[in-house]
């Protein structure tokens, strides 16, 4: 028997064998959502891993890359041509930046190290002990007190309950503050990398820009190739705008109150003014939480 080919039912039946795969898929994905999302994180972990030095040298390359810009511009009015190398450019961004956080690293040091010498941090450390012992004095009274409301009958450790959750919060946010701390050393080999990759980025914008286009003329079709560059340069512009933008409030926020904080003679001034810009970062409750 002899089957003739019509272009129409097959159309129709890989449309329907189709349709019952992606539903088989879909079906399992559900059930096992779980595992398959288990196993979906620790792929996205070890990936991330594996490319975190490329990560941060992409980041530290396009924060940085106004700077290359201007500089640029300024060794172009300087030797008054209209093409130059962009390895200049690039170390004196490096160099610049290196040596900004080089100086506030110094004024942090050099902060710390006079409240040491004034014997402020012994003072702190005093206030802090008798403050602990004066809060544990507290919460004895008040267990003792409140253990003869009736209310309280079988239950009047609840103070010592409410003391304990508190010194479990303690001890969380001091294992997470050790955690973060241990983080950033392991990740300074990361960040050495990531600063070498940022200047061959910086160094090859003109090239990476190339290869980006490139890239967009493989896999778009060439009546939205122009769109999608329109739709980048917005996102960048927009998304850049409010990046730089927040770093600048934060170092001016920073500057501002670690100056005012040594006018007025408050110990580690700088490091508190560090501590609120970088607060500083976050919308709406940042300022809150840095000023506290």
């Amino acid at each position: 028997m002899k089957f003739e080919k019509n272009n129409k039912y097959f159309t129709v039946s890989v449309y329907v064998v189709g349709s019952i795969l992606v539903t088989i898929l879909s079906a399992f994905l559900l059930i096992n959502f779980k595992l398959m999302g288990g196993y979906i994180a620790q792929f996205i972990g070890w990936l991330y891993g594996l490319l975190k030095p490329l990560i941060f040298g992409l980041v530290i390359a396009y924060l940085l890359d106004p700077l290359t810009t201007f500089f640029e511009r300024w060794i172009k009015k300087l030797f008054k041509k209209k093409n130059i190398d962009r390895n200049y450019p690039t170390v004196l961004t490096l160099v610049s930046f290196l040596v900004i956080v080089g100086l506030f690293s110094l004024l942090i040091v050099l902060n710390v190290k006079k409240v040491i010498g004034g014997g402020a941090v012994k003072n702190l450390q005093d206030s802090l002990t008798q403050y602990a012992e004066y809060f544990a004095n507290m919460i004895q009274s008040m267990d003792l007190a409140t253990s003869h409301f009736p209310f309280m009958q079988g239950d009047s450790s609840l103070i010592m309950k409410i003391y304990e959750g508190i010194n479990g919060l303690v001890s969380w946010l001091s294992d997470k503050s050790i955690a973060i701390l241990t983080g950033i050393g392991s990740n300074l080999l990361n960040l050495g990398l990531g600063f070498a990759i940022a200047f061959y980025a910086l160094k090859d914008k003109t090239k990476l820009l190339c290869i980006y286009n490139r890239f967009l003329s493989l896999i778009l079709p060439e009546r939205i190739q122009s769109e999608a560059r329109d739709i980048g340069r917005d996102i960048d512009y927009v998304f850049s705008g409010y990046i730089r933008g927040q770093l600048i409030d934060a170092v001016i926020m920073g500057t501002l109150i670690s100056v005012t904080l040594m006018m007025i003679g408050i110990d580690f001034a700088i490091i508190i003014g560090v501590i609120s810009g970088i607060f500083n970062l976050i919308p709406y409750f940042g300022p809150i939480v840095g000023f506290i």
